[in-house]
């Protein structure tokens, strides 16, 4: 069965995320996460334009609290972390220093 397109976006976004942990956002290619969806590099290009894809796995961060993820986009300045609600920026900060 074929997926309607926004849940294939969001199931391409959960695949990030793991990468995006262990690799930083910033590093997570389009190719490697089709690479972990098993999908066309094609298809996440379909999608995204490659500051949209990083935005779409910083929007996902703060969506489910990662705050390793958010702490990145914090140290990056990333405009999804900045507004992120206080809480969470000053855990993920805490995260970053070691708190």
């Amino acid at each position: 069965m074929r997926l309607p397109g926004h849940e294939r976006k969001q199931r391409l976004i959960d695949a990030a995320m793991p990468l995006a942990e262990q690799h930083g956002y910033r590093r997570v290619s389009r190719d490697m996460v089709a690479e972990a969806a098993e999908v066309s590099p094609a298809l996440l290009s379909r999608y995204w334009s490659a500051p949209q894809f990083h935005t779409a796995i910083m929007t996902r961060a703060v969506e489910t609290a990662n705050l390793r993820v958010i702490g990145q986009g914090l140290a990056d300045r990333h405009p999804v972390a900045l507004s992120a609600p206080i809480g969470l920026r000053h855990a993920a900060a805490a995260r970053l220093i070691g708190g």
